[in-house]
């Protein structure tokens, strides 16, 4: 969901909220020792037996615009990534052992979602 206010003297107010499913996932066990195959990981649950939390994520901008002469335009601009500050895990090992279940990140993604984070910027249009 998204949404944005244009207020009185260019003051824009915006913000965005993101809802996602948990992943579904199945537990593994590394299983060694055979001849022809001496080490293979399989899922012993079905795909779905386990669900890694809800992600729900929320960012907002706030932005001035002042118009300069000669249809010059500056915008100053501060924007809040993960307002509600959540730390849900995205990822998790899912193979059997000591480490089962503790926070992995993966090839696309961190372990834990990233904190809340501020940017101011500014853009200047001539």
């Amino acid at each position: 969901a998204q949404g944005a206010y244009l207020f009185p003297y260019d003051l824009l107010v915006s913000a965005s909220f993101e809802h996602r499913s948990g992943e579904p996932w199945a537990r593994q066990v590394l299983f060694r020792g055979g001849t022809t195959i001496p080490s293979i990981t399989l899922r012993v649950e079905p795909i779905g037996a386990r669900r890694l939390a809800n992600l729900e994520l929320m960012n907002m901008r706030v932005q001035k615009s002042v118009r300069l002469r000669s249809g010059q335009k500056l915008e100053l601009r501060a924007n809040i990534y993960n307002l509600l500050n959540a730390n849900t895990v995205m990822n998790v090992n899912k193979r059997s052992g000591p480490t089962f279940l503790t926070s992995q990140p993966s090839a696309t993604s961190p372990a834990i979602m990233e904190p809340r984070i501020f940017e101011v910027s500014a853009a200047f249009t001539f």
